[in-house]
């Protein structure tokens, strides 16, 4: 059998060797889900199975879990809004994606961090800009990681308009920070 490369999604059915541990992993979480109707999923053991799927690049498993999140009713809570937004991403599904960021009732900063850092992946750099203005537009504050980000897709396509509202926010909180000290 041909040696698979390592940066493609895993496809269904296919399960590597250092996937397999997050196969059972999955399966266990499925189990004692159904087995007691419909019961909540461990938030610990999905976070830890989507940092699998997210290692091993394995879609069908990002999926599975995204499922098992929903019939369990904790598909909403922030971080693993993020986490499946990165899953999606990372796998190769886009679409899915910003399926999970625009279901989202109120998404943190993570989870526009995750959307964006995506469009960027994905080379939406036009997009990830319109999600920077629409975020800022939400008087959402972005942190240094986020302004980051955002300076990368406007360097990518050149837009000097963002990036000068990028910049701006930098000095000032540079300024506020100084003030704050002193």
């Amino acid at each position: 059998r041909k040696q698979r490369s390592s940066s493609r999604p895993e496809e269904i059915g296919e399960t590597s060797n250092g996937s397999r541990w997050l196969q059972k992993a999955l399966e266990t979480l499925e189990i004692a889900h159904y087995r007691h109707h419909g019961s909540l999923v461990s938030k610990g053991a999905l976070y830890s199975v989507l940092q699998g799927c997210i290692k091993h690049k394995n879609l069908l498993l990002g999926r599975r879990a995204y499922l098992l999140s929903i019939s369990s009713g904790i598909p909403s809570l922030p971080l693993l809004e993020d986490l499946f937004i990165r899953v999606f991403s990372v796998c190769g599904s886009f679409r899915e994606a910003k399926q999970v960021f625009f279901r989202s009732h109120n998404p943190d900063l993570y989870a526009w961090h995750a959307i964006i850092s995506a469009h960027i992946m994905h080379g939406d750099d036009h997009g990830a800009l319109m999600l920077c203005g629409w975020m800022l537009d939400l008087e959402i504050e972005p942190d240094r990681v986020m302004l980051m980000t955002m300076m990368k897709a406007c360097g990518n396509i050149g837009c000097i308009d963002m990036g000068r509202i990028v910049h701006n926010i930098i000095i000032r909180r540079e300024i506020e920070s100084k003030n704050t000290i002193g």
